[in-house]
């Protein structure tokens, strides 16, 4: 008859217990609040068209430093007042309203 070597035995003795269960995960944010962060953000956006104000009414939805890269060619990195500034150039001064709902999907 076979015999296992103790080698063997131990290791199927090793991988025959349960795993012990996965740390708890802490979630970074909310769906809630994820879906509440994006509808803030494309409301001040939208909002920004009336008077070409998006500098005022995007002040608190963008990151201290930021960087960009359009397709025309507009690359860059610094405050969001310079993305602002270029803007009420091009699509700021363009466009009077805009009427955009996205899918929020939020990662948590």
């Amino acid at each position: 008859p076979f015999k296992p070597l103790p080698l063997a035995r131990a290791l199927a003795s090793l991988f025959a217990r349960p795993l012990p269960p996965p740390p708890a995960i802490i979630m970074g944010i909310t769906v809630a609040e994820g879906e509440a962060c994006g509808i803030n953000f494309v409301d001040a956006f939208m909002g920004g068209f009336a008077a070409n104000n998006h500098s005022a009414t995007m002040e608190n939805v963008f990151a201290e430093h930021v960087t960009w890269d359009w397709s025309d060619g507009f690359k860059g990195e610094g405050p969001p007042s310079s993305v602002f500034k270029q803007f009420a150039k091009t699509w700021g001064f363009m466009v009077s309203t805009a009427l955009i709902r996205p899918t929020m999907i939020v990662e948590t």
